[in-house]
């Protein structure tokens, strides 16, 4: 028997999606993989420029390739795009033992 424990319910109210809308985009990533992980990738990362092909894969020689062709700045997408709203918050908080 496997339990099942939910979470709590102001966890849920912070969450970005709710179950429904979970399931509707998982379905989208297998019926049209291509199509939903270059939604994605436009709406969560700067892109210096864009992708020839999303995906293309040898899965028997163990090659796999995304978003080929692409070229992105991590700087960029890590800490730059956020400065406008959290320019003002600490990045690292480091202590010592």
């Amino acid at each position: 028997m496997v339990a099942s424990y939910p979470p709590p319910d102001e966890f849920r109210a912070r969450c970005h999606i709710d179950p429904l809308r979970y399931r509707e985009m998982y379905r989208r990533s297998v019926e049209h993989p291509e199509a939903f992980w270059a939604e994605q990738a436009r709406a969560f990362v700067d892109w210096q420029s864009e992708w020839n092909e999303v995906c293309s894969h040898d899965f028997p020689g163990g090659r796999v390739r995304w978003f080929d062709g692409a070229t992105l700045n991590a700087c960029t997408n890590c800490i730059d795009r956020h400065l406008p709203e959290r320019a003002e918050q600490a990045v690292i908080i480091w202590e010592g033992d």
